[in-house]
């Protein structure tokens, strides 16, 4: 009997978290399985037999207390300490507590992002998840081999940032970690590509910075921007919400053969790129790290052939389609 499958799309984050469900969606349907999309799932009138892969927490729980027992659980994050961060509230956060522990316990596969996030479960749980989950991160690119065959790329330190000037990006300590690059080369560039332009000049203003190119890029102009850029700044604060996520920032610059300047919270990408040249961010030693690191003979054939590995390895969906059919086919068993 052939399987029906339902995937969650999802109506706020579309672009990122659609290529990770359609990546899940196309390994069923290369096990001859019934794929559906939908963005209701969880009222879309599917079987108790039927198999539902979603991305929300809270889809999973309702399916799983609606008898549909046969559910692939895609954690992007984790989200009660996400929800205490934006609201503030204890009582929500216990409520997101018990609704994510029955959704990872429960659920017969899981997808998570990395493995400090599965620690991270296994800790605050105090359950063994890791026979039932895959490892894989969040991505929405694919590699450009051209960004690193870009004229001097690598001859001149130009930095890059391009996002929002949300709290979490942390722009403040960003453009004091560009301060203490300019302390050491006044000559290095930063271009600064974000919607809210006029907000933008005054955080430069204040932080006594020049040399800094401000613009909006749409998103199809991003990956030119990013082949004339050496250094690209992911700079985040301390908190669990960082030390397990994946942030597609860095699957961006790998793509573009940009060097991450990150912080050593974002654990998940610490550890998982000590092969590949990276510049780690850390204020009382960061001028030094980067004249030391600036002092580097890099060759864009070796970065090309590292970060390609790399990329393949973490962030092409493609290259892992194998890895991902075999694991869900765990469920077909399971669920006949």
């Amino acid at each position: 009997m052939t399987s029906k499958v339902w995937v969650e799309l999802s109506n706020y984050n579309g672009v990122v978290t659609d290529d990770y469900m359609r990546a899940i969606g196309k390994a069923f349907q290369r096990l001859g399985c019934n794929v559906c999309y939908e963005y209701d799932i969880a009222n879309c009138g599917g079987g108790e037999q039927d198999i539902y892969v979603v991305s929300l927490a809270l889809t999973a729980f309702k399916l799983l207390i609606y008898g549909r027992p046969n559910v692939v659980f895609w954690s992007q994050g984790v989200w009660p300490e996400e929800s205490l961060q934006k609201h503030g509230s204890r009582l929500r956060f216990t409520v997101c507590n018990f609704v994510e522990n029955m959704a990872l316990k429960k659920a017969r596969l899981l997808f998570l992002v990395s493995h400090a996030q599965l620690n991270y479960y296994e800790g605050k749980y105090s359950v063994c998840l890791s026979d039932k989950t895959f490892i894989m991160p969040c991505s929405n690119e694919v590699f450009h081999e051209n960004s690193f065959l870009y004229p001097g790329k690598y001859d001149a330190p130009v930095f890059v940032y391009a996002g929002s000037l949300a709290k979490y990006q942390c722009i403040g300590e960003m453009l004091n970690a560009f301060k203490q690059v300019q302390s050491v080369c006044p000559l290095a560039q930063l271009l600064f590509y974000t919607s809210q332009q006029d907000e933008a000049r005054t955080l430069i203003d204040e932080a006594r910075v020049d040399n800094v190119v401000i613009g909006h890029a749409e998103p199809d102009e991003l990956d030119g921007i990013l082949a004339k850029a050496k250094y690209g700044f992911v700079i985040r604060d301390d908190s669990i919400v960082n030390r397990v996520a994946t942030p597609t920032k860095i699957s961006s610059y790998i793509s573009n053969g940009v060097i991450p300047v990150y912080s050593p919270t974002l654990q998940a990408f610490s550890e998982s790129s000590k092969n590949i040249e990276r510049l780690e961010y850390r204020e009382e030693t960061f001028a030094d790290d980067f004249s030391e690191f600036e002092m580097k003979k890099l060759d864009p054939n070796q970065l090309l052939s590292s970060y390609k590995a790399y990329f393949l390895s973490q962030f092409d969906y493609e290259a892992q389609a194998d890895s991902i059919a075999t694991f869900v086919g765990k469920i077909l068993v399971e669920a006949h």
